[in-house]
């Protein structure tokens, strides 16, 4: 059972079509790539706009995970990821 979804493609996070070939297209192919990226650089993207960025946000938030103009971004998504990995971990201990 595979949680550590920073290292996974964008395409796991179940965004939506349109906000998904977005980040595709400027070859930002990974979680851990786009939690690099601000709210304002996904707004630049082309056909990227506030709808993209909410579903984004909300996908994000479901894991854990925020962009990196978030308060304490650093702490959040390194904690984030701590903790699916701990899951990761038990669950293997455990044989699930």
């Amino acid at each position: 059972m595979k949680t550590d979804l920073v290292t996974d493609p964008v395409i796991g996070l179940g965004l939506s079509e349109r906000s998904r070939n977005c980040l595709l297209r400027s070859g930002i192919m990974l979680v851990s790539e786009l939690i690099k990226r601000s709210s304002l650089e996904l707004l630049a993207l082309r056909n990227f706009g506030e709808t993209s960025l909410a579903d984004v946000q909300e996908r994000l938030d479901v894991f854990g995970l925020v962009l990196s103009d978030h308060p304490n971004a650093d702490a959040i998504n390194v904690a984030a990821a701590t903790a699916s990995r701990l899951v990761e971990e038990d669950a293997a201990l455990l044989g699930l």
